[in-house]
């Protein structure tokens, strides 16, 4: 299979010990299927439980697993931007930890994936195409509208 385009997911965390393995696995399942390069973004959001701990220990040195760290907690909205920031894939989504979206509705969306209507410039100056549509472009510019973000 010719993995030649890159999937970032980014997965905030906070106090997902009890799950984010399981949720990883599912990942790694579902997308190894998939014609992707892919790239794991996890965001520990200030975690008080072992969360971060799992997280290392689930990367073990892969090249395709990266670890964001809120040293506290942000809230989902500051660990998506952080996430979405890190992210070097030509298509980037996220999704809950608990995987409360079926990773199923993915079949759905991969058909627009590069499509104009979701292309958004990345810092690199690169287009990137964003799962989540136009929320990424709103992150990424939230600065320039004069919105605090906390």
């Amino acid at each position: 299979m010719n993995k030649d385009k890159k999937l970032s997911v980014v997965i905030p965390a906070y106090n997902e010990a009890r799950k984010i393995r399981n949720t990883f696995a599912r990942l790694e399942r579902f997308f190894l299927q998939k014609p992707y390069e892919m790239e794991y973004i996890f965001v520990d959001d200030g975690s008080s439980d072992d969360t971060l701990a799992i997280l290392k220990t689930l990367q073990g040195g892969r090249s395709d697993i990266k670890i964001c760290v809120n040293e506290k907690n942000m809230g989902k909205g500051c660990s998506i931007k952080k996430g979405m920031l890190a992210a070097k894939g030509d298509h980037c989504l996220f999704m809950d930890a608990d995987m409360s979206t079926p990773l199923g509705v993915f079949d759905e969306f991969e058909k627009y994936l590069g499509q104009s209507l979701c292309n958004v410039p990345s810092p690199d100056g690169k287009a990137k195409s964003y799962a989540d549509f136009y929320l990424n472009d709103f992150l990424n510019n939230v600065d320039k509208l004069g919105i605090e973000v906390e």
